[in-house]
This record gives C-alpha cells, sequence and structure tokens, in this order.
C-alpha cells in the first residue's frame, strides 16, 4: 500500500513538472498544481498562500478541492502569534515542512478546528515554497482522513512544492524580458541547463521505481528504491540551487575530494547509462579542486549519459581520476594550451560511434546537438562551464567508429588555499 502510495506522488510530481513547464501564468500555475493535489493525489483540499511583510496575513490565492467558504472563514498568520501556530504559519516562519497529523486533537490548529472538522478535514500538511533566502508563502494539504502524511510522501511532495517556486521564476524571468531581455536569457538559460540535469535525474528514478516493482527479490527491491531515493535526494539539491541562482559565488568556494564523488556516485551513474558497463578507476587519493560537489556530479552526469547515447547496442565507459603535473603547451584544450600546473584529471571514455570530425568544434556549443528532439545542446556546455569555473578546462579526443574521451583538467587545491578556506568559515 506504501509502495502504491509513494507510485502515485511521483507520478503526481512528474504531472506536476509538466504543469510547470506548460504553464503561461502564475495564476494559472497555482491553480493547476493544487488541481494536481487534489485530482492525482486524492487530497481533499488544497490550496496555496503568500506571505505578507506588511501584516504577516497568509492571503490564499489559488485552491482546488471541497472548500466550501473555508478560506474567507478563516484567519492565518506567520507571526509568532495564535493564528500563526497552524502548519502554515509555522511552515512559513521556519523554513520546513509542518503537518497537523490530527486535527481534532492538535492543540496548535484550535483556532480553525471547528471550521476544518465541519468540511471533513482530518489532516493536514503546509510546505514552504522557497525562494533562495525568501519564503513565498505556502503549499497547503488536507486530506480527509488522520496521519494521511509520511515522511517519504512529505519528501516527494515537498519537490512538488519546489517545482512550483522554480515554474514561477520560469515565468518572471519571461516577464523580465521587456525591461533586460539580455538579463532575462541568462537566467532562462540557466534555468534550463538545470532542467537538463533534473530531468536526467527524474528518469534514474522513474528507472528505478519500474524496476522495484517488478522484482521479485526482496534484497533487489531495496537496492532500487535505495537509487531512487539517492537520485531524488541529486534532484531536490539541483532544484534547491535553482532556487538561488544569486549565491553561486557562495557555493562555488567549496573544495571538493574528486574520488569521494566518483566512487559514491557509481551506481546512480550505472543508471545512467543501462546498456553499457561502467569501469571506474580512482586515483587521485585525497585530492580536492575548487568545484562544489553538486556541480561536480553534474559534470559526471552530463558526460556519462552522452556516453550512454553513444552506445545504442551496449559498450564499456571507463572513468578514471589521477593527479597529473602539465607543462606548458602540453595539453591542447578547445581554444588554448593548459596553462602549466598540477590538475587532478577526471577522463570519461566510451566505445561508442564517436564525434564526426565537422562537429567537434561545436560540441560545447549551447543549444547544438546531433541527436534531433532527444538532444538539449545543454550538457556540454555545462560541463565546459563548471570546469572553467574551476579554474580548469577540457580536452576532448574522439575517432569516428572508436568512441570519444573527455579529459576535465582542474588545478588541485593547495594547503595554503584549504586553510584560508576554513578561516572564511569560521568568520
Amino acid at each position: 500500500m506504501k509502495v502504491k502510495k509513494l507510485e502515485r506522488a511521483y507520478q503526481a510530481f512528474i504531472r506536476c513538472h509538466n504543469v510547470v513547464s506548460s504553464a503561461t501564468s502564475e495564476a494559472q500555475l497555482l491553480s493547476d498544481v493544487c488541481h494536481v493535489a487534489v485530482h492525482d493525489l486524492g487530497f481533499k483540499l488544497a490550496w496555496v498562500g503568500l506571505t505578507s511583510p506588511v501584516d504577516k496575513i497568509v492571503r490564499p490565492v489559488a485552491q482546488a478541492g471541497y472548500e466550501a467558504g473555508y478560506l474567507a472563514s478563516i484567519r492565518i498568520t506567520w507571526a509568532d502569534d495564535a493564528h500563526g501556530q497552524g502548519p502554515t504559519g509555522r511552515a512559513i516562519r521556519e523554513r520546513r515542512p509542518h503537518i497537523a497529523r490530527d486535527i481534532a486533537t492538535d492543540d496548535r490548529f484550535a483556532p480553525w478546528r471547528t471550521d476544518a472538522l465541519a468540511r471533513g478535514y482530518a489532516s493536514s500538511a503546509a510546505l514552504p515554497l522557497l525562494d533562495g533566502p525568501r519564503c513565498l508563502g505556502a503549499l497547503n494539504l488536507y486530506a480527509a482522513e488522520p496521519n494521511a502524511f509520511d515522511d517519504d510522501e512529505i519528501a516527494l511532495l515537498e519537490e512538488m512544492a519546489l517545482d512550483l517556486v522554480l515554474g514561477q521564476t520560469r515565468l518572471r524571468a519571461a516577464s523580465w524580458a521587456s525591461i533586460d531581455i539580455g538579463r532575462a536569457e541568462a537566467i532562462c538559460t540557466a534555468v534550463a541547463s538545470i532542467a537538463h540535469d533534473l530531468n536526467n535525474l527524474l528518469q534514474v528514478t522513474s528507472i528505478s521505481i519500474e524496476l522495484a516493482s517488478s522484482a521479485n527479490a526482496q534484497t533487489y527491491r531495496d537496492e532500487s528504491f535505495r537509487d531512487a531515493a539517492e537520485s531524488t535526494a541529486a534532484a531536490t539539491a539541483l532544484v534547491r540551487q535553482l532556487m538561488s541562482l544569486s549565491r553561486r559565488g557562495i557555493e562555488h568556494q567549496q573544495h571538493t575530494c574528486v574520488d569521494e564523488i566518483v566512487q559514491s556516485s557509481v551506481t546512480l551513474l550505472a543508471r545512467l547509462a543501462p546498456n553499457a558497463k561502467l569501469e571506474l578507476e580512482t586515483m587521485a587519493g585525497t585530492a580536492r579542486v575548487h568545484v562544489a560537489s553538486l556541480d561536480l556530479l553534474r559534470i559526471l552526469i552530463n558526460l556519462v549519459v552522452n556516453a550512454g547515447q553513444a552506445m545504442k547496442h551496449g559498450g564499456r565507459v571507463r572513468i578514471r581520476t589521477e593527479v597529473c603535473r602539465v607543462g606548458a603547451s602540453e595539453v591542447r584544450c578547445l581554444d588554448r594550451w593548459l596553462p602549466a600546473g598540477t590538475y587532478v584529471c577526471l577522463s570519461v571514455a566510451d566505445t561508442g560511434e564517436g564525434i564526426a570530425p565537422e562537429h567537434l568544434p561545436r560540441i560545447f556549443d549551447t543549444f547544438f546537438t546531433t541527436k534531433g528532439e532527444r538532444g538539449t545542446g545543454l550538457g556540454l556546455p555545462v560541463v565546459l562551464g563548471f570546469a572553467r569555473a574551476g579554474g580548469g578546462d577540457v580536452a576532448v579526443d574522439s575517432q569516428v567508429g572508436s568512441g570519444a574521451r573527455f579529459r576535465i583538467y582542474l588545478p588541485i587545491v593547495t594547503m595554503q588555499a584549504e586553510r584560508q578556506l576554513q578561516s572564511m568559515a569560521m568568520v
């Protein structure tokens, strides 16, 4: 029963993602997400309330389901007062989901209990709508039975809330075009690149759930659900990254051990290239680079997805790391020689169809793709962007019919730089 409930929640999340992608106005977006919660997930009522910084009142702006005047009859705030102690007020104030598991006995629901029970609401949950440092409001869900929300379902519902804010960000970015076209295009490109990676992770989640549903052995089911949980967690991190684009400079101050990220991501990466054999050789040890762990994972995701798509009939994907000393004019990257220095070289090689010589100069151009409708032309530009943001670069070797190898060179973080980062974190 629990598995079916989670699968239903997952399918609702996918539908919510489609709603976010197709909405043409914020009003339509908020209304459609509420309808998904009611008609796909079976909640009795769903509504979105937005915050007011002036009087701290939560004002309903969209709803679906059986409401019967409920929202007009109640007063909810996000202040620390009697009308702000319910799930909605606490979710906004504390920036995390809150649940009233049994409205009939929850003392903090007292101001609204009579109205809620009269309409058949037995439990409720509020999910904050987080936009970087701001909380825009909350997505509120009401069920007809007590204890209707468990932790796993709340995690997926939180994804819906994050997706809703993603949709608001996309729509606002489009509206900014008339004011500042250049800035809006930059934001939309960033949104598209992260959405591309998010789609890859959701494919892993979907495949894992399908495998778990059809598996006979409990061990294999547990393993598949663990894979789904890992990919969902990574997708959550990507969406949170999208919500805080303005904080990218802070995020990139992280120093990451390359081998740790590669080794911990093996299962996830194997799902992204299901027809290929994944081989791993990590020899960089404890060497760290100036790239955030999430960004390094995105590099791996994009390269492995591309490798898997280049091997329609199977093959091998080999991921290798090593520390190397590069001299001047020794490694040729796209349009320059790699500066002399000590690097971690992360390489991803496949035995696929290779890259045609006429396409090689353009593969890092944004939106360039040879995959037709299956491609977005965003994966490799993301790889190049993260590599150069970390002070490194990318080199490519390919021969038609013999596969391709991408080498990501990332400068090693020195002990002095590490100590400086630690001292900054303590300030």
